[in-house]
Formats: C-alpha cells, sequence, structure tokens
C-alpha cells in the first residue's frame, strides 16, 4: 500500500515538473497599445485638452465599431505641458515602459525636433499632427510623421495672390521670435514666397510669446510705410499686434500670414481682425460633409468648451488613418511581434494617399510631411470665408 502510494506521488510530482519546462502558451495581447504626447496642461493646455477630446472621440468612435481586428485601441496619455524636455521624458517612457506600437504628438515643432530623434532611434513610428516647421520629420526618417501641412507649403499660393491683389511691393514682418515655427516661417518662408511673388521684404520686426505692450513695434511699422504686413505669431500676441494697429491708424493695411489659422485669433482681435488672410484646410464654415458631422461632435462631446481648430482636426483625422493603416497591415499587438508590427505601421503611414480626412486630402510625401487640400481665407463680419478669386 505505501508503496503504491509512493508511485503516486512520483508520478504526480514527474507530472508537475514536466508541466513546468514546458514553454507557456502565447496570449494574444487584449489591446492595442499607443502612446500619446500632448499639452495638457501650460501655455497650450487650451488646444492641448481639445486635442485629447477629438483623440478620444475618434478611440471610441473605432472601439464602438468593434476595434481594430477585433482589438480596442488603449492610448497611454503623458501630459508634457508643451515643454521640450517633458515631451522627450514622455516618448521614452511610453516607449521603455509601456511598449507602445507607435506615437501621436508631440505639439509643437520644437518639442518635435527634440522627440522624433528618440523615437527613430528606437524604431517606434511617432505622428506630430500639428508641428510645422519646414524638414523636422526629413531630419529623422524614416520613423518622423507629420499630419499637417509645413509653412513653406502651405503660404505658396495665398502670398502670390495676396501680392497681386493689393498690388504689395513693400512688405514687412512681424513675428514672434521666442516660437520656434512662427521665427522658422517668418524668417525663412515668408522672405521666400514674397521674393517669388514681386515683392520685397523691407523690415522685420520681432515681439516675444508673452509681450504684452506691441506699440514700439507698431510705431516702427508706421515708419516704414509698408503696402502690407505679414504676421507670424501665436493667437494670443497676433490679437494684440491686430488692435496695436487699429489703434495707430494702420487697421485698413493689408494684413496676411499665420495669425489667423482658428478661431481664438479672431475672437481675441474682435473687430481688428476684419480682413485679414490666411490659408488653412480646416474651416468651419466649409459645406464638406465630414466637417460638420466633426464639428457637431466634437461640441456635444467637449460641451462648447474648447474652439476647434486645424490641430484639434488633425489629431482626430491621425487617429482614423492609424486605425485604418493597423487594420489593412493585421496588427496585433502581440508582445513577439512588437518591433516587426511598428515596422509595418511605418510602411503603412508612407503609402497614405489622399485620405478623405477632416482636415482635407491627406497624402503622406517622402520628407514625412502631409499634402493637404487647403482653403484661402478672409475674416469678414467675425468670421472666416472664401476669399474670392
Amino acid at each position: 500500500m505505501q508503496a503504491r502510494i509512493y508511485r503516486i506521488v512520483v508520478v504526480a510530482v514527474a507530472l508537475l515538473l514536466a508541466l513546468a519546462i514546458l514553454p507557456a502558451p502565447r496570449t494574444a495581447a487584449a489591446e492595442l497599445k499607443i502612446g500619446a504626447i500632448l499639452p495638457i496642461s501650460g501655455y497650450l493646455a487650451a488646444v492641448g485638452q481639445g486635442q485629447k477630446v477629438a483623440m478620444d472621440m475618434a478611440v471610441e468612435e473605432i472601439n464602438a465599431a468593434g476595434g481594430v481586428n477585433g482589438k480596442k485601441i488603449q492610448v497611454m496619455v503623458v501630459d508634457d505641458s508643451g515643454k521640450i524636455e517633458e515631451s522627450i521624458t514622455a516618448a521614452k517612457r511610453v516607449i521603455d515602459r509601456d511598449k507602445v506600437l507607435m506615437i501621436w504628438g508631440p505639439f509643437t515643432s520644437g518639442q518635435s525636433e527634440s522627440t522624433f530623434p528618440v523615437a527613430n532611434r528606437a524604431g517606434v513610428p511617432i505622428v506630430s499632427s500639428s508641428s510645422a516647421k519646414p524638414g523636422v520629420a526629413a531630419a529623422n526618417r524614416p520613423w518622423a510623421f507629420r499630419n499637417s501641412v509645413t509653412t513653406d507649403k502651405r503660404y505658396r499660393d495665398i502670398v502670390q495672390l495676396w501680392v497681386k491683389r493689393f498690388n504689395i511691393k513693400r512688405v514687412v514682418i512681424l513675428f514672434d521670435s521666442q516660437e520656434p515655427v512662427m521665427k522658422a516661417t517668418a524668417e525663412q518662408d515668408f522672405p521666400m514666397l514674397v521674393k517669388n511673388a514681386g515683392a520685397q521684404v523691407v523690415d522685420s520686426i520681432t515681439h516675444g510669446t508673452k509681450d504684452v505692450d506691441h506699440s514700439a513695434q507698431i510705431t516702427r511699422l508706421k515708419s516704414v510705410k509698408p503696402d502690407g504686413v505679414m504676421v507670424s505669431a501665436v493667437h494670443g500676441g497676433a490679437a494684440l499686434i491686430a488692435k496695436e494697429m487699429v489703434k495707430q491708424g494702420l487697421g485698413k493695411l493689408p494684413v496676411m500670414g499665420g495669425i489667423a489659422h482658428d478661431s481664438r485669433w479672431v475672437e481675441l482681435a474682435g473687430s481688428a481682425a476684419e480682413g485679414a488672410w490666411t490659408t488653412n484646410g480646416f474651416w468651419t464654415d466649409s459645406p464638406d460633409a465630414n466637417m460638420q458631422k466633426f464639428l457637431k461632435a466634437f461640441k456635444e462631446r467637449s460641451k462648447g468648451g474648447f474652439a476647434p481648430n486645424a490641430e484639434i482636426a488633425a489629431l482626430y483625422d491621425t487617429v482614423h488613418i492609424s486605425a485604418k493603416i493597423m487594420k489593412e497591415q493585421a496588427i496585433t499587438g502581440e508582445p513577439a511581434k512588437l518591433q516587426e508590427e511598428r515596422e509595418k505601421i511605418r510602411r503603412g503611414w508612407e503609402a497614405v494617399k489622399e485620405y478623405p480626412g477632416v482636415t482635407g486630402l491627406t497624402t503622406m510625401t517622402p520628407s514625412g510631411d502631409t499634402f493637404k487640400t487647403t482653403e484661402m481665407l478672409v475674416v469678414r463680419e467675425g468670421r472666416f470665408q472664401r476669399i474670392p478669386q
């Protein structure tokens, strides 16, 4: 009896040992992990929080429709406060700790210049939906992408029309020297575009992002007596510039530039915004069905708390484009396939062509930037309207 019990125990122990050394069954990932680096706090909080609303909206739409290949998207969100050092730390965290398939963000061109290399070295696709300084994605190929139009392409046609329409010969450029994309636009893109249009830049005048008094800049502008003014500034500073121009009697001077690409600038500038020209793929009065559907859903979701703009809508498009790519590439999210599937997503982004999004038809270029259809707009009666051609 004791011998029989002994044999049973020996067999049981042997079975347990055999099971212990067998390879563990490979479990499929329950979710597809994506990193998102957004300025939810800090000086860009208004647009960063708006981006999160649009991102969450898109993710919920995708997950509610069955997800991607039966898997739901899970977003690992990190608030970088719009700071370069924090966006770098965020990228390392979601890559090393969270093992994400790809990253959405960061917001500014300055952040992208420093954060894209982190993802590029790690072999992780990263897509900014707002960076617009020329060359930032191209310097970090093949893993960096931008679902935004660079400023040199965005303003090319409208500068030609603006110069011709107002018979402009002499141009003064006013710009924010502390914001990287505004500075690059003013120093690199605008002078080249003005020259190509047959005019010349006679002066460049700078201000700081947090400046509240622009009287000295406008006094200098007035003394130069230009035919037109190009402004490259964030919405708060641009609104103060527009108001100071009116105050000093320059309200009728033709104005064009990066000051009017979202409704916040128009709201802050008030009547001083009237007549300003700009161009963008995001136009809230567009009759496009995709645009109106997005605006309705965004307003309901945000409870009217955020003004939708191009950067917010572009992230919404980025989420849907990413989901489409992951579906087409049969992404599983399995840990053992992580690097292989990152590579598949990268190839998918390279092949994006004429995606019909809220921000226009989107096509990826070899430089890692997108080309989109855009609208030429002018502020009339407190809102953007198409410029008559």
